[in-house]
Order: C-alpha cells, then structure tokens, then sequence
C-alpha cells in the first residue's frame, strides 16, 4: 500500500477513543500495526476528536516500496483503533476510506502502475471494491481491566516437634582421634552474563532480551565481551553473512562490525525543553515534546539554550532534553548523580529526569537551561553536558582604551598578507511535482534562483511556494534528496501546516513530509509553504531534488445555477362589484354528547439485538455492528487478507531465503 487516507466514524454516546490508549510509551500512534511493522509513522489527528466524534488517520511510504501488507507472521491490521466503553445498547462504526493506493506487486512504487481509489478520481468506485472484496473488518471485547497483583503476605506453619525421651548413655572414653581438616576453596564470584536485544530486522528476539539467544561470550585477550549475528537482512533485501557486536563493560562502548556497517546519523532539526511545568517554567506545559514554546535556540552549533524569567525558587522541577518533537532522541541525568547550579554537567542520552530547586530568600529567579552536544560520542552516548543558569548576567564586553604614542611611528609599511578565498559549494535545486498530482495550482517553486553557491561553514535556508492561494488542502506529501557528505539539515518548517504533519529526517540524504487535515489547511501563496535550512559541509557542487508527491484538495460542490426566467407581465381590466346586502341568520346551538375512549393495549415488543461481530460489507466503506454490554472497552481493527486473486494488489512479501 503506497498511502491510505481514512476516518474512523462512531456513536460518541456509547464510544470513545482515549488518545492515551491508541500510542505506545514513546507517543507514537498504534492505531495502524501496518505502518508499526514497516517503521512508517502514521500521521493521527487526534485533536479533531473535541470537534466530531471522527479519528482522521493518515500514513504514506513512496520510496520504500510501499507499506507491507503481511509479514512472516500473516496478515498485519492496517487500522486498528481501541476504543473506551462509555454508553449501553447496540452500536456502528465506521470506517471511511477516503485515499487509497495499492501498488503492483514485485514493481517499483511508479504513478503509471499504482491502482489510486480517490473521492476526487473517476476509477475510485472500482478501485476500492477490489479492496474492499479482500479486507475484513472485526471486533474483540478487551477483559475488564484489573490490578496489579500485590504480594500476599507469607504465614508460616507453626512446626510441632515431638518431645524427645533421652535413653541413658554411657560415656565412652575421652580419647579423641586426630582430624584433618580438608583445605576450602572459596566459591569463584558470578561472572556477568551480556546478551543483546533490538529491532526484529536485526535480532531474531527483538527488544526481549532471552538468556539462551545471542548471548555474548568474554574475550580474555582484549577485554571485550562479543557475538556474532548471522544473516541480517539489508534494506535492498541481500543477506549480509554476519555482524559482530562487541561490549566493552570497562567504557562501555559498543561497537558493531561487518559488510555495509556505517556509524549512526543523529539528525537534529530542533531542541526542546521537555519537563513537569509550573507556573512560568516550561511556561507551565507539561511532558510535550513538540511544544513550539518551549522550542531552544541554537545559540551556536550543538548548543541550544531557553531562558525563563520569573520561575519560582524554592521549588522542585524535573525535566529533559527532547529532539525534533519527540522522544526517539532525548538526553538527561547521568544515573547517581545530582545536578549542580551554574556549572556544567554531564547529560545521558535517553537518561532520566533531571532534577533542582533553587533555594533563595528571593520569590523568584530567571533560569536558563543550556544543553552541549558538540562533544557527544554517538557510539559511546557521552560526551553530552547540560547547564543550569540561575540569574545569569550577559557578559559585558568593553573595547580597551589605547592612548596613541608620541613618538612617531616609522615609515616601513608593514607587509599585507593575502587571505585566502573561502571555499565554496554551488547548490543546484531541481523541483518537481508527480505527475499524479491533479489538484495543484499550476506553479510550486522554489523561491529564488534554482541554482547558488555559499561558503563552507555557511548556513542557508530554501523556500518553496505556491503561485495561487490554496484554501482547503486536505492532504500534501513531499519528499527532499540530498547529499549529506556536503550538506547538514539543521531545520525543516511548514509554517502554514499547523497540525497532523510528520516530518521524517531520520535518514541522512533524504527528508519526508507529509499532512492530512480533512478541514482543509489554508496555503497562503505569499507566505513560505517549506523552509529547509542546511549548513554547508564541503566545497564541489551538489545536486538536489524536491518533489511534491501528493497535493489533494478538499473536495467542493459545484453550485447548480439555473438560467433566469422572464414573465411577461398581464394587463387585467378593472372590474366594478355591486355591493350585496345578506340578510342576517341565525344559529341554534348544539349539544354534544361526550366520547369515552376505551384504552388500548399494547403488547410489548421484544427489540432483536444486532449480532455480536460485524458483518461483512462490500460497499466501498465498511460498518460493523457491535453490541457493547458491559465491557469497558473494544478494538475495531480492519486487516487486509492477502489471496490469490488480490495478490496484484500488494507489495510483495519478503521471505527469508
């Protein structure tokens, strides 16, 4: 599946959906175990839910072939959404499927082979009855929720020991014979048993560390603890023959060896300040990464600083370090330590919580929070430090005072040295829209000259527009190439995109955007639509490729107008009416005799409940019906079952060899 647009629609008498229920512990969205499956995040736009009780859900994968469908396990759910039970009776949901793409299996993600069922195209009828003749829709009752167990207290059986009757014993004599006590070997202390744990593409236990598999063996010739993965698969589907873990338990270190191993890239597009707020610190937000107000300055590069005034002294605070709106990257407190005021110190990447007071007679104070990370060892994860500024003072510069000499100076011009030309890089620009896109205005461009040089070191930013003014954009998707030998992301914005945009610039060389918004988001045409800012690494020429991949508008009505009808106007003759005279009458009065109704009875009717699954639409959409009884929550979860006859439809399926 290339992307795939959709709304979950429900009764919010009797449903509900808990954000908190539907992302992991990272705030990532689970509500498609597809997209979790092929590291492609969903794009969810859970604020919408306080307007209508509808969950917009939005994902997009271009360059990878799309999103796998099944994996070794069978078919993976692509929306599966957890609901909270909050009403009795009988109940719908549904599923409105809004964009749709399937690709041609075993063919490279192409617009001239992919099937695109969209409200706006003349096929989407067709497109998505083929979908829909292969995909399932279910419902599964969760168990009432229940508390962890506690620890019973352990009562111990009384013991009964049975009186002992002593017999008589006679001493025997007082002769010992001489003892030889057998020499004792102290027990060797446990050694420490490693085993290593990650991603499922790469280990075959995933994040569940198992004792009996990949477990590291010590080396006693260098100290290193090691182990050996074989047959890991690359991103183009090879198998490489093995990779080599070591684990230096001295430095911690860990290093990882073998064919097509290149060092982790951290790609850093801003800093936040992430803690407990109150009152003015945090400016009182909350545990969120992606706050824009709590968003740090890159005062120089690798340091990034936000200062808050008015804080509270004598107060406890707790908080972290989190990039680019999340919590995949993050520093904080080095374990057993304390943070110290005014003085650096060192951060932990993926640490814990750091904690201080400011203990003053003062009622408040100004704080700065400083994060360094232009030391950090990305393989080692030292290196980092974090500051703490209590009323920090601007160092004050002062130009010194020189008194010229009365002596005169001599007339030896002194020699001038040439400086050297900065080094510089030509930046080519090339831009692009799909030819798919149907829906764009008829120019989107960068703006400026396609094509321009900076120095080494320098940094520059690239803006993009539109020539018209776009009011209703349902949904966008853009995707950037580069060369990060020569070229450093330091930032991505969408300025007029508000909400329900992802931003993936995980991997160097390559930056993905896309957003939904089925209100529509308002494009303004003299505004900025995307900044990029890079810094230039090496001198050469570098080409570059932005391409608009997917620009769809909210669809309008068009009016109906009818033409204007014209009615002759009609001249009619006056006409004279002689008065009448009506002689008066008279009425008698009636007497009416009352009515007696006699009740009516009415058998009770006995209403027929819906069945408890969902039953299987063919429709373009799906519903399924659900009878909630007394169960406090449920999961509505649509798969998409692989056949024979489907097999056109999907990506293919990476088998092992």
């Amino acid at each position: 599946m290339v992307n795939g647009q959709f709304e979950v629609k429900f009764d919010q008498n009797v449903l509900s959906i808990n954000k908190d229920n539907n992302v992991d512990s990272k705030g990532r969205p689970t509500v498609s175990p597809a997209c979790s499956d092929n590291g492609t995040k969903p794009v969810v736009n859970f604020d919408n839910l306080s307007k209508e009780p509808s969950l917009p859900i939005n994902f997009s994968d271009i360059d990878n072939g799309g999103i796998w469908l099944t994996n070794d396990d069978g078919p993976l759910a692509v929306v599966s959404v957890v609901f909270d039970v909050v009403g009795d009776g009988d109940t719908e949901v549904f599923l409105d499927t809004q964009v749709l793409t399937l690709n041609t299996k075993g063919q490279p993600v192409d617009p001239d082979t992919w099937f695109e069922a969209n409200k706006n195209n003349a096929n989407y009828e067709d497109v998505l009855a083929q979908f829909a003749a292969n995909a399932n829709m279910y419902f599964e009752v969760l168990p009432e929720g229940t508390p962890a167990p506690t620890e019973a207290p352990t009562t111990e059986a009384p013991t009964t020991v049975a009186p002992t009757t002593e017999a008589p014993t006679t001493e025997a004599p007082t002769t010992e014979a001489p003892t030889t006590e057998a020499p004792t070997t102290e027990p060797k202390p446990a050694e420490d048993n490693f085993v290593i744990a990650g991603s499922s593409n790469f280990v075959e236990n995933g994040w569940s560390p198992d004792p009996d598999t990949n477990r590291m063996t010590f080396d006693t010739a260098d100290g290193l603890y090691k182990v050996t993965v074989p047959d890991v698969a690359a991103e183009e589907g090879a198998l490489y023959q093995v990779k080599t873990v070591t684990y230096n338990p001295q430095t911690g270190e860990i290093n990882v060896y073998g064919d097509g191993v290149i060092p982790p890239v951290y790609n850093i597009s801003y800093m936040t300040a992430v803690g407990a707020g109150q009152g003015n610190f945090l400016n009182g937000i909350t545990w969120d990464p992606a706050a824009a107000e709590n968003r740090m300055t890159e005062v120089k590069p690798g340091v990034y600083e936000i200062t808050y005034e008015d804080v509270d002294t004598n107060t406890e605070y707790q908080f972290k370090f989190a990039a680019n709106g999340g919590w995949d990257i993050n520093w904080g407190l080095v374990k057993d330590t304390e943070a110290k005021l005014n003085e650096a110190n060192p951060s932990q990447y993926n640490g814990e919580n750091i904690l201080f007071n400011v203990e003053s007679e003062d009622d408040t104070c100004n704080v700065t929070l400083q994060l360094d990370i232009t030391n950090w060892d990305t393989t080692k994860k030292t290196g980092a430090t974090y500051t703490i500024f209590v009323n920090r003072e601007e160092p004050t510069t002062v130009a010194p005072t020189t008194e010229a000499p009365t002596t005169e100076a001599p007339t030896t011009e002194a020699p001038t040295t040439t400086q050297p030309a900065p080094e510089t890089l030509a930046v080519n620009v090339n831009t692009g829209v799909s030819e798919h896109v149907t829906d764009m205005p008829k120019v989107f461009a960068l703006d400026g000259e396609a094509a321009k040089t900076v120095n080494v070191g320098d940094t520059f930013t690239l803006t993009w527009k539109l020539d018209s003014d776009a009011k209703a954009v349902e949904s966008l998707q853009w995707i950037y190439n580069y060369d990060a030998t020569k070229l450093e992301l330091v930032k991505v914005e969408m300025p007029q995109i508000t909400s329900g945009a992802e931003i993936n610039d995980t991997v160097a060389g390559v930056v993905k955007a896309n957003a939904s918004n089925i209100y529509g988001y308002a494009v303004d045409a003299d505004n900025a639509f995307i900044n990029l800012t890079f810094k230039a690494l090496a001198s050469g020429t570098v080409d570059t490729t932005m391409t608009l991949d997917e620009f769809a508008l909210v669809p309008v009505e068009e009016p109906t107008t009818e033409a204007p009808t014209t009615v002759e106007p009609t001249t009619v003759a006056p006409t004279t009416v002689e008065p009448t005279t009506v002689a008066p009458t008279t009425v008698e009065p009636t007497t009416v005799a009352p009515t007696t109704v006699a009740p009516t009875t009415v058998a009770p009717t006995t209403k027929k409940s819906t069945s408890d699954s969902a039953t299987k639409d063919s429709s373009n959409s799906s519903n399924g019906t659900v009878k909630t009884g007394s169960a406090s929550m449920a999961v509505i979860i649509l798969l998409v079952l692989v056949s024979a006859t489907a097999a056109i439809y999907f990506a293919r399926r990476r088998d092992k060899e």
